[in-house]
Formats: structure tokens, C-alpha cells, sequence
């Protein structure tokens, strides 16, 4: 629950108000993480908004 509210309430919008980058790389270091990373991305990353992908263990999220 902590790293969802974590990932849902400050990481998404930081990564939306700022203008470094329009790539957010998640990195899982093992297969099980990557699993739960996965469904984390699945539930609160809301469709539409970001082009996700998967590269291997890696999730690539932009912005449209």
C-alpha cells in the first residue's frame, strides 16, 4: 500500500509537473518485482494520459 500511495500520489504528479524529461523508467530488480511493478503501473497509471510499455523487466511510461 505505501509504495502505491508513494507511486500514485507524488511520483505521477512530479513526473507531470516538471519538464526534464517525458520518460519515466521503472527497473525492477528481480522477476517477482517486476510482476507487482507491473500491476502497480496497470492499476494507477491512468490510460490515455501515458504511452506504457514493457522492455524486459523495464516499464517505460511517457507522456503523450
Amino acid at each position: 500500500d505505501t509504495v502505491a500511495k508513494i507511486y500514485r500520489d507524488e511520483i505521477l504528479p512530479f513526473f507531470d509537473s516538471q519538464n526534464l524529461s517525458n520518460t519515466l523508467i521503472i527497473d525492477p530488480i528481480s522477476p517477482s518485482r517486476s510482476k507487482f511493478s507491473e500491476r502497480l503501473v496497470n492499476k494507477f497509471t491512468p490510460q490515455g494520459k501515458y504511452d506504457i510499455e514493457k522492455d524486459g523487466l523495464k516499464i517505460i511510461i511517457r507522456k503523450n
